[in-house]
């Protein structure tokens, strides 16, 4: 979940509260989701992205890359 209480799923655009911005993708080595652009930890089931929320995905909003 991210700080709105929204579900974060892969192709999710995530903006931090310092601006940086990534794509979660599905790592399956890690059997985990983390983020394209920098290093974070694994979010996994029932793990909170804190300090960042959902701003679109990369389907629909692809201008946010």
């Amino acid at each position: 979940f991210d700080s709105n209480a929204k579900k974060i799923y892969e192709g999710d655009v995530i903006e931090y509260q310092n601006g940086k911005r990534g794509v979660v993708i599905w790592l399956s080595e890690a059997d985990g989701f983390d983020f394209t652009g920098w290093v974070t930890t694994y979010l996994n089931c029932n793990c909170t992205a804190n300090g960042a929320r959902v701003i679109g995905n990369v389907h629909e909003n692809p201008d946010l890359l």
